[in-house]
C-alpha cells in the first residue's frame, strides 16, 4: 500500500504499465496518450535531473505552469525528492510571483512558457536566491527573453528535456537514486505549500502532506464511480487545489486526464473530440456550458420559445415533487405522520406531467444534453455556489452534476453532495474521514437549523500556515479544528446548506446583518443579470453592481427599438425599468428575503471580471478589490 503520491504512480506503473495516465494535445490540436510507463520514466528522469542540480529533500522548487502533461510530471518528481513544490499559474502578479518564490526560499524555478518568464526576469534584483530555471516550452519567444537578459545573478537556465537527459545519465550510475528517495519518504511529509491568492491581502502559504490528499481518495471514489480508462476533462488552474486533488482521485481509479482549457468553445469542442466521462469545473464554466445549450437549439419562436419554458418548468416541477416524495429536501424538523400520507397526492401532478416532461426530452433536452458527448456521466461543481436555477435544471433534464465543497486549507475536499440521493440547495453531508462541528458567532454549539460557522477536523487539515504559526492559531482551535470561515445549516439529514461567509456580511447601519451570497446566487437566476456583486457596507440599504448579460440585453432593447449602443444603452429608461423590475421580483418576502435583504439602488458594470484583479483564479469573487476598484460607481450609488 501506498503512502505517497509519489508511490501511487509506482504501484501503478507497476502493475498498468501500458494504462493512460494521460491525453494533451500535440502542436496539430490532436490528443496524443501517455501511458504508465513512459510517465514513470520521464517522472523519475526529471526528479534525477533535479537532484543533479542540486536539489534534496526538503527543498521548496517553485513550479510557475497552467496545467498541462509536464505539470504533473514535474510536480511529481519534486515530490519524488521528497520536496514540496510551490506551484502558482499564468494569472499570478509580479509582485505575487516575487513574494512567494522569496518567502518559500525558492533556489530553482520551473516555468512553463515566456509570459511567466518575463515576470520573473523582470523581478530578477528581488530574487537573489534564484539558481536554476527551467523552461518547459523551447520557442522564438523564450529565446529572445534570454537572449536580452542581463545574467549578472549568473543563473543556469535549461530546457525540460534538458532536464530529462541529465537525469537519465545520473540514473545510468546509481539506478536506484529516486526509487529510494520515493519508498524511504513519510505521509506526513509536505507534498507543497500553496499560496492561496486570498481575499483579504498577502497570499499565505498552505502547508499540505501526501496524507492530507491521500486520505481522501476511497471515500471520493466511491462517491463518482470512476473506472480504468474513463476521461476527465481537466479544465481548471492545477496550481488550485480542487483541480489538483482530483488529478490525484483520477490517478488513484486508472482514470485518464484529458487536458483542455477554461474556455467555453474549446471546452465544448474537447467533449466531441474525446467523449469524457467526467469533468469537474466551477459554476461559471457551468453557466457557460448551459448558455450554449441554449444556443443549440437555435433562434426560437414565440410559440416554441414558450413550448420550451413549459417543458423546462413541467421537468423541474417533477423533480421537485419526487425530491419531496422521497425526502430529498432541505428540510430541519421531522415531517409530520399526516404529511408523510399527504405526500403520496404529489404523484398525481408528477403523472400529469411526465408526458409535457418526455415531449420536452423528445424536442429539447435530448439535443442539449449532447453538447457533452455521448459518455458523459457525471459532472462535479466546485470553487463557489453553483445557482440553484442551474442546478435544478441539471438534475430535471437527468445531466448528473454535484456540487462539492472544501477549501485550499482543507486539501480540498469536506462534503460532496450524495450522486444516488442529491439534495438540491445543499453541499452534501461531511465526508466520513472529517469530523465537523457548527459553531454560532457567539462561540456556542449549533443545533440542527442553527446558522453557524463550520469547523472541520480530520486528516485532510493542513499543517498550518507556512512559517505562520500565529496565522495558523487563529484558524485552528486547540481541538484541532478548522475554521472555515463558512455560515452554515445542517438539515434534519445532515446535509450542509451554505449560507455565506462569515468574513463577508455586509453590517447595514441599523445594525442587521446580510449575507451577499444568497442575494447574488437569486439575482444570478435573470436572464439579464451574468453576475451580481452586494454592496452596502455601514449604509442604510443595500446596493448591487450589475454585470448584465449584453446578448440578453441586445435582444431586450431590438425588441422595444432601443438603439443597443453599450454603454449608453444603460441609462435608458425602458432598460433601467426592466432592471428595477428583475430585482423586485427576485428578492422580496415571497422569495424568502428579509425586508432589509431588499435591493434599493444599483448599477452597472461594463466589461466582465478578470481573473487576478477581481476574481481569484478559481473565479470566485474578490470583494475587497471589487470595493477597491469601483468604489468611485459604489459611493455614486449611495449618494
Amino acid at each position: 500500500m501506498f503512502e505517497t503520491l509519489p508511490q501511487l504512480i509506482c504501484e501503478n506503473y507497476k502493475n498498468h504499465p501500458e494504462n493512460q495516465i494521460q491525453l494533451s494535445k500535440n502542436k496539430k490540436g490532436v490528443f496524443v496518450p501517455v501511458t504508465y510507463k513512459e510517465f514513470y520514466t520521464d517522472m523519475t528522469n526529471f526528479a534525477a535531473g533535479l537532484y543533479s542540480l542540486g536539489e534534496c529533500p526538503h527543498s521548496n522548487i517553485g513550479l510557475i505552469s497552467d496545467d498541462r502533461k509536464e505539470w504533473l510530471v514535474s510536480s511529481l518528481a519534486i515530490l519524488s525528492l521528497q520536496s514540496a513544490d510551490i506551484p502558482r499559474g499564468s494569472e499570478a502578479t509580479e509582485k505575487d510571483l516575487q513574494y512567494i518564490l522569496s518567502f518559500a526560499e525558492c533556489k530553482t524555478i520551473i516555468i512553463d512558457a515566456a509570459y511567466n518568464l518575463k515576470k520573473i526576469l523582470q523581478n530578477i534584483d528581488s530574487l537573489p536566491q534564484i539558481k536554476n530555471i527551467i523552461l518547459i516550452v523551447q520557442n522564438d519567444s523564450t529565446e529572445e527573453l534570454l537572449k536580452n537578459f542581463n545574467n549578472e545573478q549568473n543563473i543556469n537556465f535549461f530546457y525540460y528535456e534538458e532536464i530529462l537527459v541529465k537525469g537519465q545519465q545520473v540514473l545510468l550510475q546509481n539506478p536506484n537514486l529516486i526509487s529510494d528517495f520515493i519508498y524511504s519518504a513519510k505521509k506526513t511529509d509536505t507534498a507543497t505549500i500553496i499560496f492561496t491568492s486570498g481575499t483579504t491581502g498577502t497570499p499565505k502559504g498552505v502547508e499540505l502532506t501526501h496524507e492530507n490528499f491521500i486520505c481522501q481518495l476511497d471515500s471520493l471514489s466511491e462517491q463518482l464511480q470512476f473506472k480504468p480508462g474513463h476521461k476527465c476533462l481537466c479544465v481548471l488552474p492545477v496550481w488550485h487545489v480542487y483541480q489538483r486533488f482530483f488529478e490525484y482521485l483520477l490517478i488513484y481509479n486508472l482514470a485518464v486526464l484529458t487536458y483542455s482549457k477554461p474556455v467555453g468553445a474549446i471546452i465544448l469542442s474537447d467533449f466531441k473530440a474525446v467523449n469524457p466521462q467526467y469533468i469537474c469545473c466551477v459554476p461559471r464554466i457551468w453557466e457557460s456550458i448551459y448558455t450554449h445549450m441554449i444556443k443549440t437549439l437555435g433562434k426560437q419562436g414565440k410559440i416554441s420559445s414558450m413550448l420550451f419554458n413549459f417543458v423546462k418548468w413541467s421537468a423541474i416541477s417533477i423533480k421537485r415533487l419526487l425530491d419531496e416524495i422521497n425526502c430529498q429536501t432541505t428540510k430541519i424538523t421531522e415531517e409530520s405522520f399526516l404529511y408523510k400520507g399527504v405526500k403520496n397526492l404529489f404523484y398525481i401532478p408528477v403523472v400529469c406531467l411526465s408526458p409535457f416532461s418526455s415531449l420536452g426530452n423528445k424536442i429539447f433536452f435530448s439535443k442539449m444534453k449532447s453538447v457533452l458527448g455521448d459518455n458523459f456521466k457525471i459532472g462535479v461543481s466546485g470553487g463557489g455556489a453553483l445557482p440553484l436555477y442551474l442546478d435544478r435544471f441539471f438534475s430535471a433534464v437527468g445531466i448528473k452534476v454535484v456540487e462539492a465543497y472544501g477549501l485550499t486549507e482543507t486539501a480540498p475536499m469536506c462534503c460532496i453532495r450524495n450522486i444516488k440521493k442529491p439534495v438540491m440547495g445543499t453541499i452534501g453531508p461531511v465526508l466520513p474521514y472529517a469530523q465537523s462541528k457548527i459553531v454560532s458567532l457567539e462561540g456556542k454549539e449549533c443545533s440542527i437549523g442553527e446558522k453557524g460557522v463550520l469547523y472541520i477536523k480530520g486528516p485532510n487539515v493542513m499543517k498550518g500556515y507556512y512559517k505562520r504559526p500565529d496565522l495558523t492559531a487563529q484558524v485552528i482551535d486547540k481541538d484541532g479544528f478548522f475554521n472555515t470561515g463558512d455560515l452554515v445549516i445542517k438539515t434534519i439529514h445532515g446535509d450542509i446548506m451554505i449560507k455565506g461567509r462569515s468574513k463577508d456580511t455586509i453590517v447595514l447601519s441599523s445594525g442587521e446583518n446580510v449575507e451577499p451570497l444568497p442575494i447574488e446566487n437569486k439575482l444570478a437566476e435573470s436572464p439579464y443579470i451574468s453576475l451580481a456583486v452586494v454592496v452596502g457596507q455601514d449604509e442604510n440599504s443595500l446596493g448591487v453592481l450589475i454585470l448584465p448579460d449584453f446578448d440578453q440585453i441586445k435582444k431586450f432593447a431590438e425588441s422595444k427599438g432601443i438603439t443597443p449602443d453599450f454603454p449608453h444603452i444603460f441609462t435608458h429608461p425602458e432598460v433601467r425599468f426592466l432592471y428595477q423590475k428583475e430585482i423586485e421580483n427576485l428578492i422580496n418576502a415571497k422569495t424568502g428575503f428579509k425586508n432589509f435583504e431588499k435591493i434599493s439602488k444599483f448599477t452597472f458594470l461594463e466589461k466582465p471580471f478578470e481573473v487576478g484583479k477581481e476574481l481569484s483564479p478559481k473565479q470566485g469573487i474578490i470583494r475587497y478589490k471589487i470595493n477597491e476598484i469601483y468604489q468611485d460607481k459604489i459611493k455614486e450609488m449611495f449618494v
